[in-house]
């Protein structure tokens, strides 16, 4: 009965039975002194021993907890459409992350969309972390954290294409160095050539 009372009002098969054992034996013994008082003599006497009689009534309290696993069978399905969210977010982060590295370059929509996955799959695991941190230890508990531990975080990579063009802004980089340094030597070579035809040094 004591670790019956520890649970918070979960109940298994098991608790029920024995639960339902007790209640019978009080039942014997409430039929027994039922007789006993049935047999008196009518007075103020009896009548006061029959109503405290009439106010032992004892429910035994229904099967909440089908599986047997310590959690109250509503609260885990609560708990588990939280914990199915929270698997689904990480999911789809980790998918993401890997659609976005597969051409290995990162755009800033890309990193901004994985920072937005990320901080979803967060919040759903929170949510789930705080209803399972309420229950009391039992066997239903644990899975639920395993479950949860079993969440690994996506590291969000560096932006590369911050301009969002398909090309990794080191590319683009050594592209436009190439192409300023070219047209810096087409202009001193056209500047040279100006210089030696203007040789009385008036530009005509």
């Amino acid at each position: 009965v004591q670790a019956i009372e520890g649970k918070g009002g979960v109940i298994n098969e098991a608790d029920k039975a024995a639960l339902d054992a007790i209640k019978a034996e009080l039942d014997d013994l409430k039929d027994t002194a039922q007789g006993l008082v049935t047999a008196l003599p009518d007075s103020t006497a009896k009548d006061g021993l029959q109503g405290r009689l009439d106010a032992l009534n004892t429910e035994v309290p229904a099967v909440n907890d089908t599986d047997g696993d310590g959690i109250d069978d509503t609260l885990e399905q609560y708990i588990e459409d939280l914990m199915k969210a929270a698997e689904a977010a990480y999911k789809k982060a980790h998918e993401d992350l890997t659609t976005a590295q597969s051409d290995k370059i990162i755009s800033q929509i890309e990193h901004d969309a994985l920072v937005k996955a990320f901080n979803e799959a967060q919040v759903a695991k929170d949510a789930a972390q705080i209803e399972v941190d309420k229950l009391v230890t039992s066997d239903g508990k644990t899975d639920f954290q395993d479950r949860l531990d079993a969440l690994k975080d996506i590291t969000i990579p560096t932006v590369t294409d911050a301009n969002n063009n398909g090309v990794d802004d080191a590319t683009d980089l050594a592209e436009a160095e190439a192409v300023v340094k070219a047209a810096e030597e087409a202009y001193g070579k056209a500047q040279e050539a100006i210089n030696t035809a203007d040789t009385n040094g008036n530009g005509l």
